[in-house]
């Protein structure tokens, strides 16, 4: 689902747009903003994700911020399964809204031939307002440079300058860098196993 309507596209651009057209340009700037972030920012619950484990007592989720965790379930080489505690209450594992999950007490993830297999809900429940507008700003940027491709124009003895890029919906370096500085990844990879 796009991070912003039609409507407040309209609002913030101060001109009226065809819904469908806007839906799309919104749906392709949320894209491009998830795509740098590398998840999306939606609330998810009792998603399924297989991470490689480790030595280390450190595990990394793929997406954040963690609201809760429900299962954690460590598959050795064998597959034989260890289903850990992940009660609040319980000293197995510790999560953390970062993403970080732990096993205090010096264990760990089972070594790097395991799987873990972890069930959690992350997301937020409100996407924040730079983010809306961001999204409109991108969608806005393809609306008037639909191509994506023109850098410069002059009217006088004619002039265009063409971008390296054809693609019409794109972030800037001062978006990415505002989105890496907020929802900063961290290295891990996770396969998404069910919804």
């Amino acid at each position: 689902m796009a991070y912003a309507t039609p409507e407040h596209m309209c609002l913030v651009l101060g001109r009226s747009i065809e819904e469908a057209l806007a839906l799309l340009l919104l749906d392709a700037a949320t894209e491009a903003i998830e795509d740098e972030i590398g998840y999306s920012l939606d609330a998810v619950s009792n998603e399924t994700v297989e991470v490689p484990g480790s030595h280390g007592r450190k595990l990394v989720l793929p997406a954040r911020p963690v609201t809760a965790l429900t299962a954690a379930v460590i598959v050795d080489e064998h597959g034989d399964e260890t289903t850990l505690d992940v009660a609040p209450t319980a000293s197995e594992v510790v999560w953390h809204a970062s993403g970080e999950v732990f096993r205090p007490h010096g264990y760990d993830w089972g070594g790097p031939t395991a799987k873990v297999r972890v069930t959690y809900d992350h997301g937020l429940g409100e996407v924040p307002t730079w983010v809306r507008l961001l999204c409109i700003s991108v969608a806005g940027r393809a609306l008037d440079n639909p191509t994506g491709g023109v850098r410069q124009e002059a009217i006088g003895a004619y002039s265009v300058t063409y971008n390296e890029t054809t693609i019409g919906v794109d972030l800037t370096d001062a978006d990415r860098h505002r989105l890496r500085r907020r929802f900063r990844r961290t290295s891990g990879t996770a396969h998404v196993t069910g919804r």
